[in-house]
């Protein structure tokens, strides 16, 4: 006997991670790695001295190949950069990230999967005022929509 399923419903939701999405750096609108110097960089899109950014995708770029640290050391020479990727199993990191996380100086600066989750769970955490404004920004979209 076979079962027919004609909807699927997935009932979890990441409450949490929609506002810190939302209420911080998107890189979605980023055409080409070097889009990263035209950045509106926010205090509150600090982990502590951590930038962290979500949203770019190489595969709508011109050039589909990954971008590499070398970018991101140009133009934040100074703070560690962790920015992931829109279909958050990929990140791409600064060198400073990167030997913070205890990479050595020949990284690309990509990691994908268990790397990549290894490392965002290594990131400082928000600060309280971070986490509560995040969360007020993921309640009023979950209400909205």
């Amino acid at each position: 006997m076979f079962l027919k399923i004609s909807s699927l419903y997935d009932s979890h939701v990441h409450w949490l991670g929609t506002g810190q999405i939302e209420s911080g750096l998107k890189l979605f609108h980023l055409r080409s790695p070097e889009d990263v110097a035209t950045l509106d960089i926010k205090p509150s899109y600090f982990r502590q001295e951590w930038l962290i950014g979500f949203g770019w995708d190489q595969n709508l770029w011109p050039s589909t190949t990954l971008p590499t640290k070398a970018i991101l050391d140009r133009y934040f020479p100074q703070n560690p950069v962790f920015f992931q990727r829109g279909d958050g199993h990929c990140s791409w990191l600064n060198s400073l990230a990167l030997q913070r996380l205890g990479y050595d100086s020949s990284h690309s600066g990509i990691l994908f999967e268990d790397d990549h989750f290894k490392a965002y769970s290594s990131l400082p955490t928000q600060a309280d005022e971070q986490l509560r404004e995040s969360l007020k920004t993921a309640t009023r979209m979950f209400n909205e929509a």
